[in-house]
């Protein structure tokens, strides 16, 4: 068994000793975050956020719905489920159950503020299925440089 004197026990660990250790030289060799939009097809112009970290895990979050994350990988193994409709670009409203149209699946799909389940009317307001949260763009999201770590 080794032993590495040189960090300190986890019940302590700060990402600084990495740094102050030599173990890592570069803040992205643990993680790197990207950001671009898809070109053309149903996703067409959508932004995406990507997150790569050391180990192997990776995922993509949709900023234009709700930050929802679409796919999740461990060492290139998917871990979450996609519906047949895949990454698509948000409806402009959502009624009826137009919402199911556009589920993408995912590790993480937001739901509500203003429903959460079947479509419904409420003060005359027409409701639709799961509400309105990811027709909401995330905006502003900002990535800004490597961060110390």
């Amino acid at each position: 068994m080794i032993t590495d004197t040189r960090l300190t026990p986890m019940q302590n660990f700060r990402w600084g000793d990495l740094r102050a250790t030599g173990a890592v030289a570069r803040p992205d060799t643990i993680a790197r975050v990207s950001r671009s939009r898809v070109d053309g097809g149903a996703a067409g112009g959508m932004a995406i956020i990507h997150v790569a970290m050391s180990g192997g895990f990776a995922l993509r979050i949709l900023p234009d719905r709700g930050l929802d994350i679409s796919d999740a990988t461990a060492t290139g193994i998917p871990i979450g489920w996609m519906s047949k409709a895949g990454e698509m670009t948000p409806l402009d409203r959502a009624d009826g159950k137009t919402w199911i149209e556009r589920f993408t699946g995912g590790v993480l799909t937001t739901y509500g503020p203003d429903n959460i389940g079947l479509p419904s009317i409420d003060d005359n307001m027409a409701l639709g299925l799961h509400g309105s949260w990811p027709l909401v763009d995330a905006q502003p999201v900002a990535l800004e440089g490597a961060h110390e770590i």
